[in-house]
């Protein structure tokens, strides 16, 4: 496994690039995205209150090697690629200590 970060640009955009033109097509058409990607692409969504906060994640995988072409080239070798995406929402409490989260 090899983390991308920004520090490698060139492929952070190219892994980027791939996730973010899977998700319009998602958005598009899921019955159409299902039959064309269903066998090499793969997504999960959890969500929890853990301590004072709301966390929200979202993990993507792609695994079509005929799709990672270019991103063989440099690493090489890849089989799949992924994305995951975190967010995490401060609880916020009222002075009664009730959950005003928005």
């Amino acid at each position: 496994m090899l983390q991308v970060k920004k520090n490698c640009p060139a492929l952070y955009e190219e892994v980027m690039e791939l996730f973010n033109g899977l998700s319009e097509e998602q958005e598009n058409g899921k019955k159409g995205f299902l039959d064309k990607y269903g066998d090499h692409y793969s997504e999960i969504e959890t969500s929890e209150k853990n301590r004072e906060r709301y966390e929200y994640r979202k993990c993507q995988s792609y695994s079509d090697p005929d799709g990672i072409k270019g991103l063989q080239e440099e690493p090489p070798h890849v089989a799949s690629v992924g994305r995951m995406f975190q967010v995490r929402i401060m609880q916020v409490q009222d002075e009664l200590g009730n959950d005003i989260t928005p």
